[in-house]
């Protein structure tokens, strides 16, 4: 079998500084490896060294005239510079949970960022979700090397991070506050096959009314606060620049801007905190006399960023792109280690006046999920709108709870 390998499997010579140190078999989302060794000369296992490991009992061979419907592939971690060496990368998994319009959409763009070593797409839905991983597996020739594949509960074990965007959709002139009851029981069932598995991932959970929901993730899993986020505010402080920067000429890169609070009606934009060419928005926006009444224009950028996802909605039926590339934002500051300062929600413990309440405030994400959070200084009527943000949010708890 050796020598039909050799003859029939011909592996190139990797580029300088590539050394592969395994392959995959991959079949319906299930990975073996093939206990195959590669060596830096060229990529080819020496048939000396072959048959005494062999020998050894130390290699099994697979079957290929069997495993003619199977699609092999390298695994992305084993083919970046420096794997096989004595520091070679850990995979990084990322298990997205909901194979729907958020979660198929997200784990595209992951697959396209290049971040993630291994997406596995998880849904009760089985055959939604193998669908979904076809339809992506089919595009991996014009995608960075990714293994993407149908999971199970199982692959939370191992992963980095652990996506949940599964949940009853929203329907159109539905509040976020009124999906609460629905997906407060999915994401907990959710949770709870995580903690069972004795998970070391971070947790980003994107079901929506998503600040509560981050509550309930964090008290049924038990975990540390730094280990369970929301997606928050991410989007709505994209949809915020985006819109200042059709409103001022200016391309949104060079817009720094937040939204605070409920990723939802009772958000707030904290102008203080907003700066164009490092100026602050009063003195950019007296500079800039392309708007005459321009705080009567702030609200009404507000009022956009608020009411965005209700026409989308009302338009096509589900926000999927734009919360798609937040989500990669978000997961490629935790697998990237990047120390970047995004809105999740987080549970407060004193920050800015506020505690026992799950809300988006500016964070510094990297490798343990939250780092730190960072209390800006904002002014009085911004302080109280945040805090009216998070009464919205703390009734939204007591009614989940039976309190009220």
């Amino acid at each position: 079998m050796g020598a039909e390998l050799e003859s029939a499997f011909e592996i190139p010579e990797p580029p300088s500084g590539f050394y592969p140190s395994s392959f995959r078999v991959s079949t319906d989302g299930r990975t073996a490896a093939a206990a195959v060794s590669l060596v830096a000369t060229g990529g080819r296992v020496p048939g000396a060294a072959r048959e005494a490991e062999r020998k050894k009992g130390q290699t099994e061979m697979p079957d290929f005239t069997k495993r003619h419907s199977k699609a092999l592939h390298y695994s992305a971690a084993s083919c970046r510079p420096g794997a096989g060496s004595s520091q070679a990368m850990e995979e990084r998994k990322v298990a997205v949970v909901g194979a729907g319009q958020v979660g198929s959409t997200f784990a595209y763009a992951l697959a396209n960022e290049g971040v993630a070593d291994d997406i596995a797409i998880i849904d009760v839905n089985e055959q939604l979700a193998r669908g979904q991983v076809l339809d992506l597996a089919h595009g991996q020739p014009f995608m960075p090397p990714v293994n993407i594949h149908q999971g199970s509960p199982e692959d939370y074990a191992d992963a980095h991070i652990i996506v949940i965007t599964a949940g009853a959709k929203q329907k159109p002139g539905e509040s976020r506050l009124d999906l609460l009851r629905r997906n407060a029981e999915i994401v907990g069932d959710i949770t709870k096959d995580i903690r069972d598995r004795n998970s070391e991932a971070v947790i980003v959970v994107v079901t929506n009314p998503v600040d509560v929901l981050t509550r309930v993730v964090l008290e049924q899993s038990g975990w540390e606060r730094h280990r369970v986020m929301g997606s928050g505010t991410v989007l709505d402080t994209a949809r915020f620049r985006y819109l200042l920067s059709r409103h001022c000429g200016v391309d949104a890169r060079n817009v720094h801007a937040y939204i605070l609070g409920e990723h939802g009606d009772s958000e707030i934009a904290p102008w203080s905190l907003t700066h164009i060419a490092g100026m602050p928005m009063d003195d950019y926006c007296v500079l800039c006399g392309r708007e005459a009444d321009w705080r009567s224009a702030r609200e009404q950028v507000v009022e956009q960023v608020r009411n965005s996802a209700y026409h989308i909605i009302d338009y096509k039926g589900a926000t999927s792109y734009a919360v798609g590339l937040a989500l990669v934002r978000i997961c490629g500051a935790i697998l990237r280690n990047e120390h970047s300062v995004l809105t999740v929600s987080t549970m407060l413990d004193g920050e800015y006046g506020l505690e026992d309440v799950c809300l988006s405030v500016p964070c510094l994400v990297s490798r343990r999920g939250i780092e730190r959070i960072i209390s800006g200084p904002l002014t009085e009527p911004e302080r109280e709108g945040l805090a009216a943000s998070a009464r919205v949010l703390k009734e939204a708890w007591s009614t989940l709870r039976g309190d009220s």
